[in-house]
């Protein structure tokens, strides 16, 4: 994610380097100086992965198919089914928590219209 605050991303970028990564630091946008630090390499990456806190159930899916895919699938041919499966579940999750958000939002608003009727 880009920011524009270049300290602290050196800052972390220090950090990342003394958990033996290679992170890299580059401007990823000049207008308001936007800069970007990354981790590229897959041995990064999967070291990285555990260390992160990730709250998000879909996130962890994400995090463990990685680790499922990581010895097995060397080119995305090989882990796209599995990639878009996964993306297609986690779609549809959505779609369902969207509609049982906007049915309790619609049936609380008929609540509050018959409380307030006199």
């Amino acid at each position: 994610m880009p920011n524009v605050n270049v300290e602290v991303l050196k800052e972390i970028k220090e950090f990342l380097s003394k958990l033996g990564l290679c992170p890299k630091l580059y401007l990823a946008y000049r207008p308001g100086r936007c800069w970007k630090v990354e981790v590229y390499r897959k041995e990064d990456v999967f070291k990285l992965l555990p260390l992160l806190p990730i709250k998000h159930s879909e996130k962890n899916r994400r995090r463990q198919l990685a680790f499922q895919l990581k010895n097995t699938a060397k080119f995305w041919e090989e882990a796209k089914p599995k990639v878009l499966a996964l993306r297609r579940e986690i779609k549809e999750e959505v779609r369902q928590h969207v509609q049982k958000a906007e049915a309790e939002y619609t049936r609380r608003g008929k609540l509050r219209k018959t409380e307030m009727e006199p």
